[in-house]
């Protein structure tokens, strides 16, 4: 989320991606922030039966599961980008997806030998695709941006994923970055 103010349709959104794989909200547990405590979010969890339970204001401590997670996906997300110092510290939301990506599809959970895609949408998940992350990949460029002596592709740096079949590419010049089918 860019803003605070989109938590309420983020919300919605999560709910309604929970209710069409089958899963059942029972509680919401938050902090004390305003984007959580407001008669919006009330008024959504309400209408769905769902308990609203927050923790005492200034006391991660009693939201230890997600602050860890959170403290590993930006530890893991520093990593990456000081592994390759070509990366400017303004990707570090896309490396921290990255890896969320990553550790969903192969991390461990509550149940031994599956990782939480399999235990969300009771399937394996599939992993051929993945890559190292700061490997050299290069972009394919549509032929109708090209001339016949064109490049019909730009070098650019894996980054994250889109789906299961795509890549995210990061191309230094001009800092631009492509949803890509790229190739390594």
């Amino acid at each position: 989320m860019k803003e605070k103010s989109e938590v309420s349709q983020k919300l919605k959104l999560m709910l309604a991606e929970c209710e069409a794989t089958g899963h059942v909200v029972s509680e919401l547990l938050s902090d004390n922030g305003g984007e959580f405590d407001n008669a919006e979010v009330h008024k959504i969890l309400r209408d769905r039966g769902i308990r609203h339970r927050m923790v005492m204001p200034y006391t991660p401590e009693q939201n230890g599961s997600s602050e860890r997670e959170n403290r590993t996906l930006v530890e893991a997300a520093r990593a990456m980008r000081l592994a390759h110092a070509e990366l400017p510290q303004a990707l570090w939301a896309e490396l921290i997806n990255t890896f969320a990506y990553i550790l969903n599809r192969t991390g461990p959970s509550s149940v031994d030998g599956k990782p939480p895609y399999e235990l969300w949408y009771g399937k394996k998940p599939k992993i051929t695709h993945l890559r190292v992350i700061g490997c050299t990949a290069y972009v394919h460029i549509p032929q109708q941006r090209w001339k016949k002596m064109d490049t019909k592709a730009e070098k650019g740096i894996l980054i994250g994923y889109e789906g299961d079949d795509g890549y995210r590419i990061f191309v230094q010049p001009g800092n631009r970055s492509y949803r890509s089918r790229g190739y390594f």
